[in-house]
């Protein structure tokens, strides 16, 4: 299906956007619904929005205040369905071409469409509110270069996967239109788990798709015991589908690496890299940096841009087991760079690359009920298998909430109705949790 997934506007229809556009109780989506607002940064002479209510994942109203500047008293209310300023459209020119991001229309200060321009259906191609990509662009996960021997890649679903709606009660519906994802597995998601079990080489992963100019690779890397080393380099690099090397793109070390001594000895590290200019990146350079041999998970998540960030990086460890999935919400402040509504998203991946391993119990169980706190869980490895690691993923996107009006004046950045949350579930043998923090717009 062409509107969600596939980034083509070979055959869209306008069933596509009844399907995946869906109106749950206040009737049909109408062409006016399908634009953005722009939501201004401490300006005085632009529109300053403020959302008074949480997003329920995959819908897309506001329901909040507007004020006319920085200074105004007068908040005006809005309620009125809309697509949030951090989507775009997301445009491929055929099944194997580099995606771009493409901005959607946008409304007036009024409150309805700009004078003159007219709504282009094909710019809702490729439009999810998960914030990892699920263009696959002709790619496959798997290893495409460098060493090889015992390494092994898994679609990140090998334990199944879990799609959810429900969300904390005080997020209620106000528009009742909704955007469905149209996706039953991992197949298109831009996530990857890579386990290898040596040390100092380089090995270079698919990322399932070909990443956008602005689009963020980031890699969860989660081993046992030795010493995890510093690069005094990039410790990641992103190539083409050809092996060639981007321009432009910049390499970050947001966490680590660090070791946690509680029961076995495992260490965590956060790096990403920013996709250049022109985009195309199909790989991404790993290397278990390392004083000895050891085992290695590289979680790989491609986050779409055109414009994102990382706020915050969180870990614990846990020794015992979990049989259900464990909901929960930790904020980090919201910077100056979210003072546009940016989607905020987390990145939740419970892993532990250590033999004897697998889950305690099938993806299915959660004791969080309807009140979780996150989009999408995905278990590594099966119930009760003896494997070389297993890991628990949760991935949070889809609304909303950055900015505020108070007391009529436009103050510091906040979130506002919702905090997005996580999920977490113990392995059989020790587990290294690591939660990643961003925004994306």
């Amino acid at each position: 299906m062409a509107l969600i997934n596939e980034g083509q506007r070979s055959n869209v229809s306008l069933a596509d956007a009844r399907t995946h556009l869906s109106a749950a109780t206040s009737g049909a989506i109408s062409m006016a619904d399908l634009g953005s607002y722009e939501h201004a940064a401490n300006s005085a002479s632009l529109n300053v929005y403020d959302i008074g209510s949480a997003y329920h994942t995959r819908q897309y109203y506001l329901h909040g205040n507007r004020v006319a500047n920085a200074n105004n008293a007068s908040p005006v209310a809005v309620d009125a369905p809309i697509v949030m300023d951090y989507n775009h459209g997301r445009y491929k020119s055929s099944n194997t071409a580099t995606p771009s991001n493409v901005a959607l229309q946008q409304r007036n200060t009024s409150g309805g469409m700009d004078a003159g321009s007219n709504i282009a259906l094909g710019n809702y191609v490729g439009m999810s509110d998960l914030p990892i990509t699920t263009d696959q662009c002709g790619q496959t996960r798997g290893v495409k270069g460098g060493y090889s021997t015992g390494v092994s890649v898994y679609a990140p679903d090998a334990g199944g996967i879990v799609f959810t709606s429900a969300h904390n009660s005080s997020n209620a519906v106000i528009s009742g239109k909704q955007m469905v994802p149209n996706m039953s597995n991992a197949d298109t998601m831009g996530y990857s788990v890579t386990q290898t079990y040596h040390n100092n080489q380089w090995t270079r992963i698919g990322l399932n798709t070909v990443a956008a100019a602005g689009d963020r690779v980031v890699v969860v890397v989660i081993s046992q015991g030795g010493t995890m080393y510093t690069f005094t380099g990039d410790p990641i690099y992103l190539r083409t589908a050809g092996n060639s090397s981007i321009s432009g793109t910049t390499v970050e070390t947001n966490y680590g690496p660090t070791k946690n001594e509680t029961g076995t000895d495992s260490w965590a590290a956060v790096y990403s890299a920013v996709v250049g200019p022109g985009g195309g990146a199909a790989g991404v350079g790993v290397n278990p940096y390392h004083s000895s041999t050891q085992r290695y998970q590289f979680h790989t998540f491609v986050i779409k841009g055109p414009n994102n960030g990382i706020t915050g990086v969180s870990t614990l460890k846990f020794t015992t087991p979990s049989s259900t999935t464990t909901s929960g919400t930790t904020s980090v402040a919201a910077s100056s760079a979210m003072y546009n509504n940016k989607q905020y998203w987390n990145l939740s991946v419970s892993g532990s690359p250590f033999a004897s391993n697998g889950m305690s119990s099938s993806i299915s169980n959660s004791s969080a009920s309807t009140t979780v706190a996150y989009d999408v869980r995905m278990q590594g490895q099966n119930q009760q298998n003896n494997t070389n690691g297993a890991w628990h993923t949760t991935i949070t996107g889809g609304r909303a909430g950055i900015g505020q009006v108070s007391g009529g004046k436009y103050s510091q950045p906040g979130f506002i109705g919702y905090t997005p949350g996580h999920g977490t579930k113990a392995c059989r043998q020790d587990t290294h949790w690591v939660m990643v923090q961003g925004w994306r717009g």
